[in-house]
């Protein structure tokens, strides 16, 4: 029992200690090839979602535009989506706190632009209005990324 009780201590933290059995050597093996493998796969894992939001994106804009049906913004607005919340290789409180605010910024601005074309449609000085959701969400989305990657990438501070 206290040999059992042994093996799993050293299994949790992680020595490496060579006990009399096979069994423990081989769970300790497994381990440490796990932890490799986990260490090499996730960085790579970890860009396709981008990839997609990417291609969603470029895909969603000429599909936005030529096609008039209901449901012809859901993969822009997808893409957008996916581009925001996708983490990045090295994820830190700077990240995070970018990201947020790049989105409560993003808001504020479609928001009092949704005002604002509204007011300016009610006395007939523009002939559009942003009535759907949709188009709403794909405004505050696409100016969260553009403000995110922009604060994070180019504009250091």
């Amino acid at each position: 029992m206290s040999e059992n009780r042994q093996m799993l201590q050293s299994i949790e933290n992680d020595e490496y200690t060579c006990l009399n059995d096979k069994y423990t050597l081989l769970l300790i093996d497994s381990k440490a090839s796990f932890m490799e493998t986990k260490m090499k796969i996730s960085p790579k894992l970890n860009q396709y979602p981008k990839y997609l939001g990417l291609f969603l994106v470029i895909a969603g804009i000429p599909t936005m535009i030529v096609d008039d049906s209901y449901s012809a913004e859901i993969p822009l607005l997808v893409g957008l989506f996916i581009l925001l919340v996708t983490t990045d290789k090295i994820e830190d409180e700077r990240s995070i706190q970018i990201k947020t605010s790049s989105l409560y910024i993003a808001f504020i601005i479609s928001y009092a632009t949704k005002l604002i074309i509204t007011n300016l449609h009610d006395h007939a000085f523009i002939s559009f209005e942003l009535t759907e959701i949709n188009y709403f969400l794909i405004l505050t989305l696409a100016l969260a990324n553009t403000i995110f990657y922009g604060r994070l990438y180019i504009i250091r501070f």
